[in-house]
């Protein structure tokens, strides 16, 4: 049997082996390493912006929320932008709808269009239509409704050329025999 100091000793040496002290097997640094705290807090705290200021800090939390208000400024100003774009897109569009009607890339040119009553064929309608095509046309033909004083349908007026190329203009003349003619809308421009 040891004496009494010595079985102190053995004892926590046993108890120390038994049970495992980090100090004792893996040195002071090992065991100073942070296992649930601090490392893993900090990940934890990270917001979407970057690591979330103290709470106690006004000013970090100040700079923050000076941050998000210069984002949300900046996103604001370019949505702002990104809509006056489409609003004048849509302002030429309209614009240009009043100016042109565009059949598949044949163009008539609204400022053009006119009728003239003539004194023994009826109405007259004249106008220019461009071909924005790719190719040159074999074939095409503009149709007008001719409408008496109520709007009623009382007759046609059409115009037609062959061999209409790429980039031409062409200044129609289409012909109406019903002198009852009142107005005229189109009804349709094709080519092919």
């Amino acid at each position: 049997m040891l004496p009494q100091p010595w079985q102190n000793f053995a004892a926590s040496f046993f108890a120390i082996l038994l049970l495992g002290s980090p100090t004792f097997f893996m040195g002071k640094s090992q065991a100073d390493k942070p296992t649930n705290s601090s490392a893993n807090l900090a990940q934890k705290n990270r917001g979407p912006n970057g690591p979330e200021p103290k709470k106690s800090d006004p000013r970090q939390i100040a700079a923050l929320a000076a941050d998000r208000k210069v984002e949300a400024e900046r996103q604001a100003a370019k949505l702002k932008v990104e809509e006056n774009r489409i609003a004048s897109k849509k302002a030429e569009e309209a614009r240009k709808s009043e100016e042109e009607y565009d059949s598949n890339g044949l163009i008539l040119l609204w400022k053009t269009v006119k009728a003239v009553e003539t004194q023994f064929l009826g109405m007259e309608i004249t106008g220019t239509v461009i071909n924005r095509r790719s190719k040159t046309l074999s074939y095409a033909q503009i149709n007008f409704s001719i409408l008496d004083e109520s709007g009623a349908q009382i007759g046609s007026a059409f115009a037609n050329i062959n061999g209409l190329e790429s980039g031409a203009r062409w200044n129609f003349k289409a012909q109406s025999f019903n002198k009852n003619g009142e107005k005229f809308k189109l009804s349709k421009l094709s080519g092919f």
